[in-house]
């Protein structure tokens, strides 16, 4: 079958995954906290409950009632932060729901099989799938937690980043430096300095030259793309959609 005809079906199972994540009814304004996976999203409303839409195939948008300070879906997966601190998961994954640990938690990232969550010590908990470690933190306190496909990073207390997990695309060798901010995706990872400037390593690299000077407030890590948000409030992503999905396929 020629590239052509590969494209076309990634670019419609695109389609068919974005028309299933449509919410029936628009999220309320002001929503405190929002997270988007592959075939589905939740938000935290301003009421502090959940409310998630797109695929329910493995029962990832079943959020149980209560209140919560956020929320992260991963793929057939979510997790959130209570207002009391638990911790409590959703959906597909034979680890969800048996293996959550206990404790009082204050961040949690879903990744794709497995799932990090940072206690209010700051030490980091990680349960699921471990083939490649990624569920295997290392020792200390950390200040935040990024749970990406089959490896993990986080920001450690003196601001530098460790990482864990598959190292096939080089994604588990962060650069050297202090940050603030971070990013983990299917195989890259991007982290944002103090100056605003980004830091990326693994499979996509650096940013593209027209905005290695430029300054950020925010990022976040797709499958095979990455956003940010520029300080002008300009929102920028790499690379192109035509480039992800011909990355995607190849990498398939």
């Amino acid at each position: 079958m020629p590239w052509t005809a590969y494209l076309w079906l990634a670019l419609m199972a695109a389609f068919l995954a974005l028309s299933q994540a449509q919410p029936d009814a628009e999220p309320s304004p002001g929503a405190r906290h929002v997270s988007a996976s592959g075939e589905h999203s939740c938000v935290v409303d301003r009421g502090w409950a959940i409310r998630c839409w797109g695929s329910n195939r493995h029962g990832q948008l079943d959020a149980p009632a209560g209140r919560y300070m956020s929320v992260s879906a991963g793929d057939t997966h979510s997790c959130a932060i209570d207002l009391d601190g638990g911790l409590p998961c959703w959906g597909g994954g034979k680890f969800v729901g048996a293996a959550e640990p206990e404790g009082r938690f204050f961040q949690v990232s879903a990744g794709e099989d497995h799932i990090c969550a940072l206690r209010e010590d700051g030490r980091i908990i990680c349960f699921g799938w471990n083939r490649h470690g990624q569920s295997s933190p290392t020792g200390g306190t950390w200040l935040e937690v990024e749970a990406g496909e089959d490896h993990t990073c986080a920001i450690r207390r003196d601001d530098a980043i460790r990482c864990w997990g598959d190292h096939s695309w080089g994604q588990a060798s962060p650069p050297t430096g202090v940050y603030e901010a971070l990013a983990a995706g299917d195989d890259h990872g991007c982290a944002r300095g103090a100056d605003g400037r980004l830091a990326c390593w693994g499979e996509l690299g650096d940013p593209p030259e027209e905005v290695q000077q430029a300054s950020f407030t925010a990022l976040d890590a797709g499958y095979a793309h990455l956003c940010g948000i520029l300080t002008t409030g300009a929102v920028y992503c790499w690379p192109p959609s035509l480039t992800a999905v011909r990355a995607a396929l190849a990498h398939r």
